[in-house]
């Protein structure tokens, strides 16, 4: 009799996990929801369509992130780095910064080739948009994703209630100023008492072993993420 009362306990603790995985992504998905719909309202067409076109090359350079970083991580990070994990993904915080600093620096070069054909001030603001939300953002992206190897969607939670409790906030301030760049500037923004959070969480953790070398993610994230990266 306990070994099934034991594995229904179990069972709701996964359930409970689940759900609390399901808000997570709720309050992400809808924070960011919110945001298009009001940029919608209060754009003029040719803007929310040049916020429409800087999001799309938000999404294709986050793809590269993905793959580089995120894949790979839900991959090695509970097994082959179990029991190194703080400093594991303390050396992926790391290299994320260089990542996103060279895919800044290629949507600083399209706005230099994109003012050659045209000089259309929406699209130019979208663009700088993108350029300042890709290394703020994704930052948080990560990080999000890094307290999922510990199979602990509550602090997930948190972090996605301050994000979206700071973009309703900024969304309120900053409406009367809006533009297509205000619009990925209060994402970026949003970001940062999220990430505050999630940092605090990783850092509590103990490594039983000493992190892998940085060659040593590199190449397995590479091996990995070059599949993922040529699906992008």
């Amino acid at each position: 009799k306990p070994i099934p009362h034991a594995q229904n306990d179990k069972k709701w603790v996964w359930f409970g996990k689940g759900l609390l995985a399901l808000t997570d992504q709720g309050l992400l998905s809808g924070s960011n929801f919110f945001i298009a719909i009001l940029l919608a309202r209060w754009l003029s067409r040719d803007g929310y369509g040049a916020y429409a076109m800087g999001f799309s090359i938000f999404m294709l350079l986050s793809g590269f992130h993905n793959a580089f970083f995120l894949e790979p991580m839900s991959v090695f990070g509970p097994e082959s780095y179990s029991r190194c994990r703080t400093g594991y993904v303390k050396k992926l915080l790391r290299f994320h910064f260089v990542l996103t600093f060279g895919l800044s620096m290629l949507v600083v070069v399209a706005i230099i080739l994109l003012s050659v054909f045209t000089v259309n001030r929406a699209l130019t603001s979208a663009m700088w948009g993108v350029c300042v939300s890709v290394p703020f953002v994704l930052f948080y992206w990560l990080c999000r994703r890094a307290v999922y190897l510990t199979f602990a969607p509550r602090l997930a939670v948190v972090g996605s209630a301050a994000y979206c409790l700071a973009t309703l906030l900024l969304v309120l301030v900053l409406k009367t100023w809006v533009t297509p760049f205000l619009g990925f500037l209060i994402q970026s923004l949003a970001a940062i008492p999220a990430v505050i959070l999630l940092l605090a969480s990783l850092r509590s953790g103990v490594d039983l072993q000493p992190s892998p070398s940085n060659g040593e993610v590199l190449r397995r994230h590479w091996s990995y993420g070059r599949w993922v990266m040529g699906a992008t």
